[in-house]
């Protein structure tokens, strides 16, 4: 709607409920919903059509650096947040344990140039 609007970005978001819920208890923000998850992305990109929240809440199929790269580049308004709200997954199964983690923090969704990037997008320079 206002891309002067603060905007907040849920990077990892899944299905979009913390998406849906802070666009509905903040509408004076904008939110920007991503995850690689296509198919995740549909269910709060639904849930957003329902609840009329469609021009402040918007989600994306992308990295958080393609986002946050995006936020920089293109956003007129300021950035107030950068959300990388998951949970640590319960082990697959005794066996595996967790062999479904990134086994180095490059691979990791959140690593040193994430927030590097997300600390770039969100100043004025």
């Amino acid at each position: 709607e206002d891309p002067s609007r603060p905007l907040v970005v849920d990077a990892g978001c899944g299905f979009g409920a913390l998406a849906v819920s802070l666009a509905k208890v903040r509408p004076h923000v904008n939110v920007l919903a991503v995850d690689r998850a296509a198919h995740c992305l549909l269910y709060g990109d639904g849930l957003a059509h329902r609840l009329g929240m469609t021009g402040r809440l918007r989600f994306a199929c992308a990295s958080a650096d393609e986002a946050l790269h995006w936020v920089r580049e293109c956003y007129a308004g300021p950035l107030r947040a950068v959300l990388f709200m998951f949970p640590t997954p319960p082990a697959l199964d005794e066996r595996s344990k967790n062999a479904q983690l990134p086994q180095t923090p490059s691979k990791c969704l959140v690593n040193a140039a994430t927030l590097r990037l997300a600390a770039r997008a969100g100043s004025s320079e």
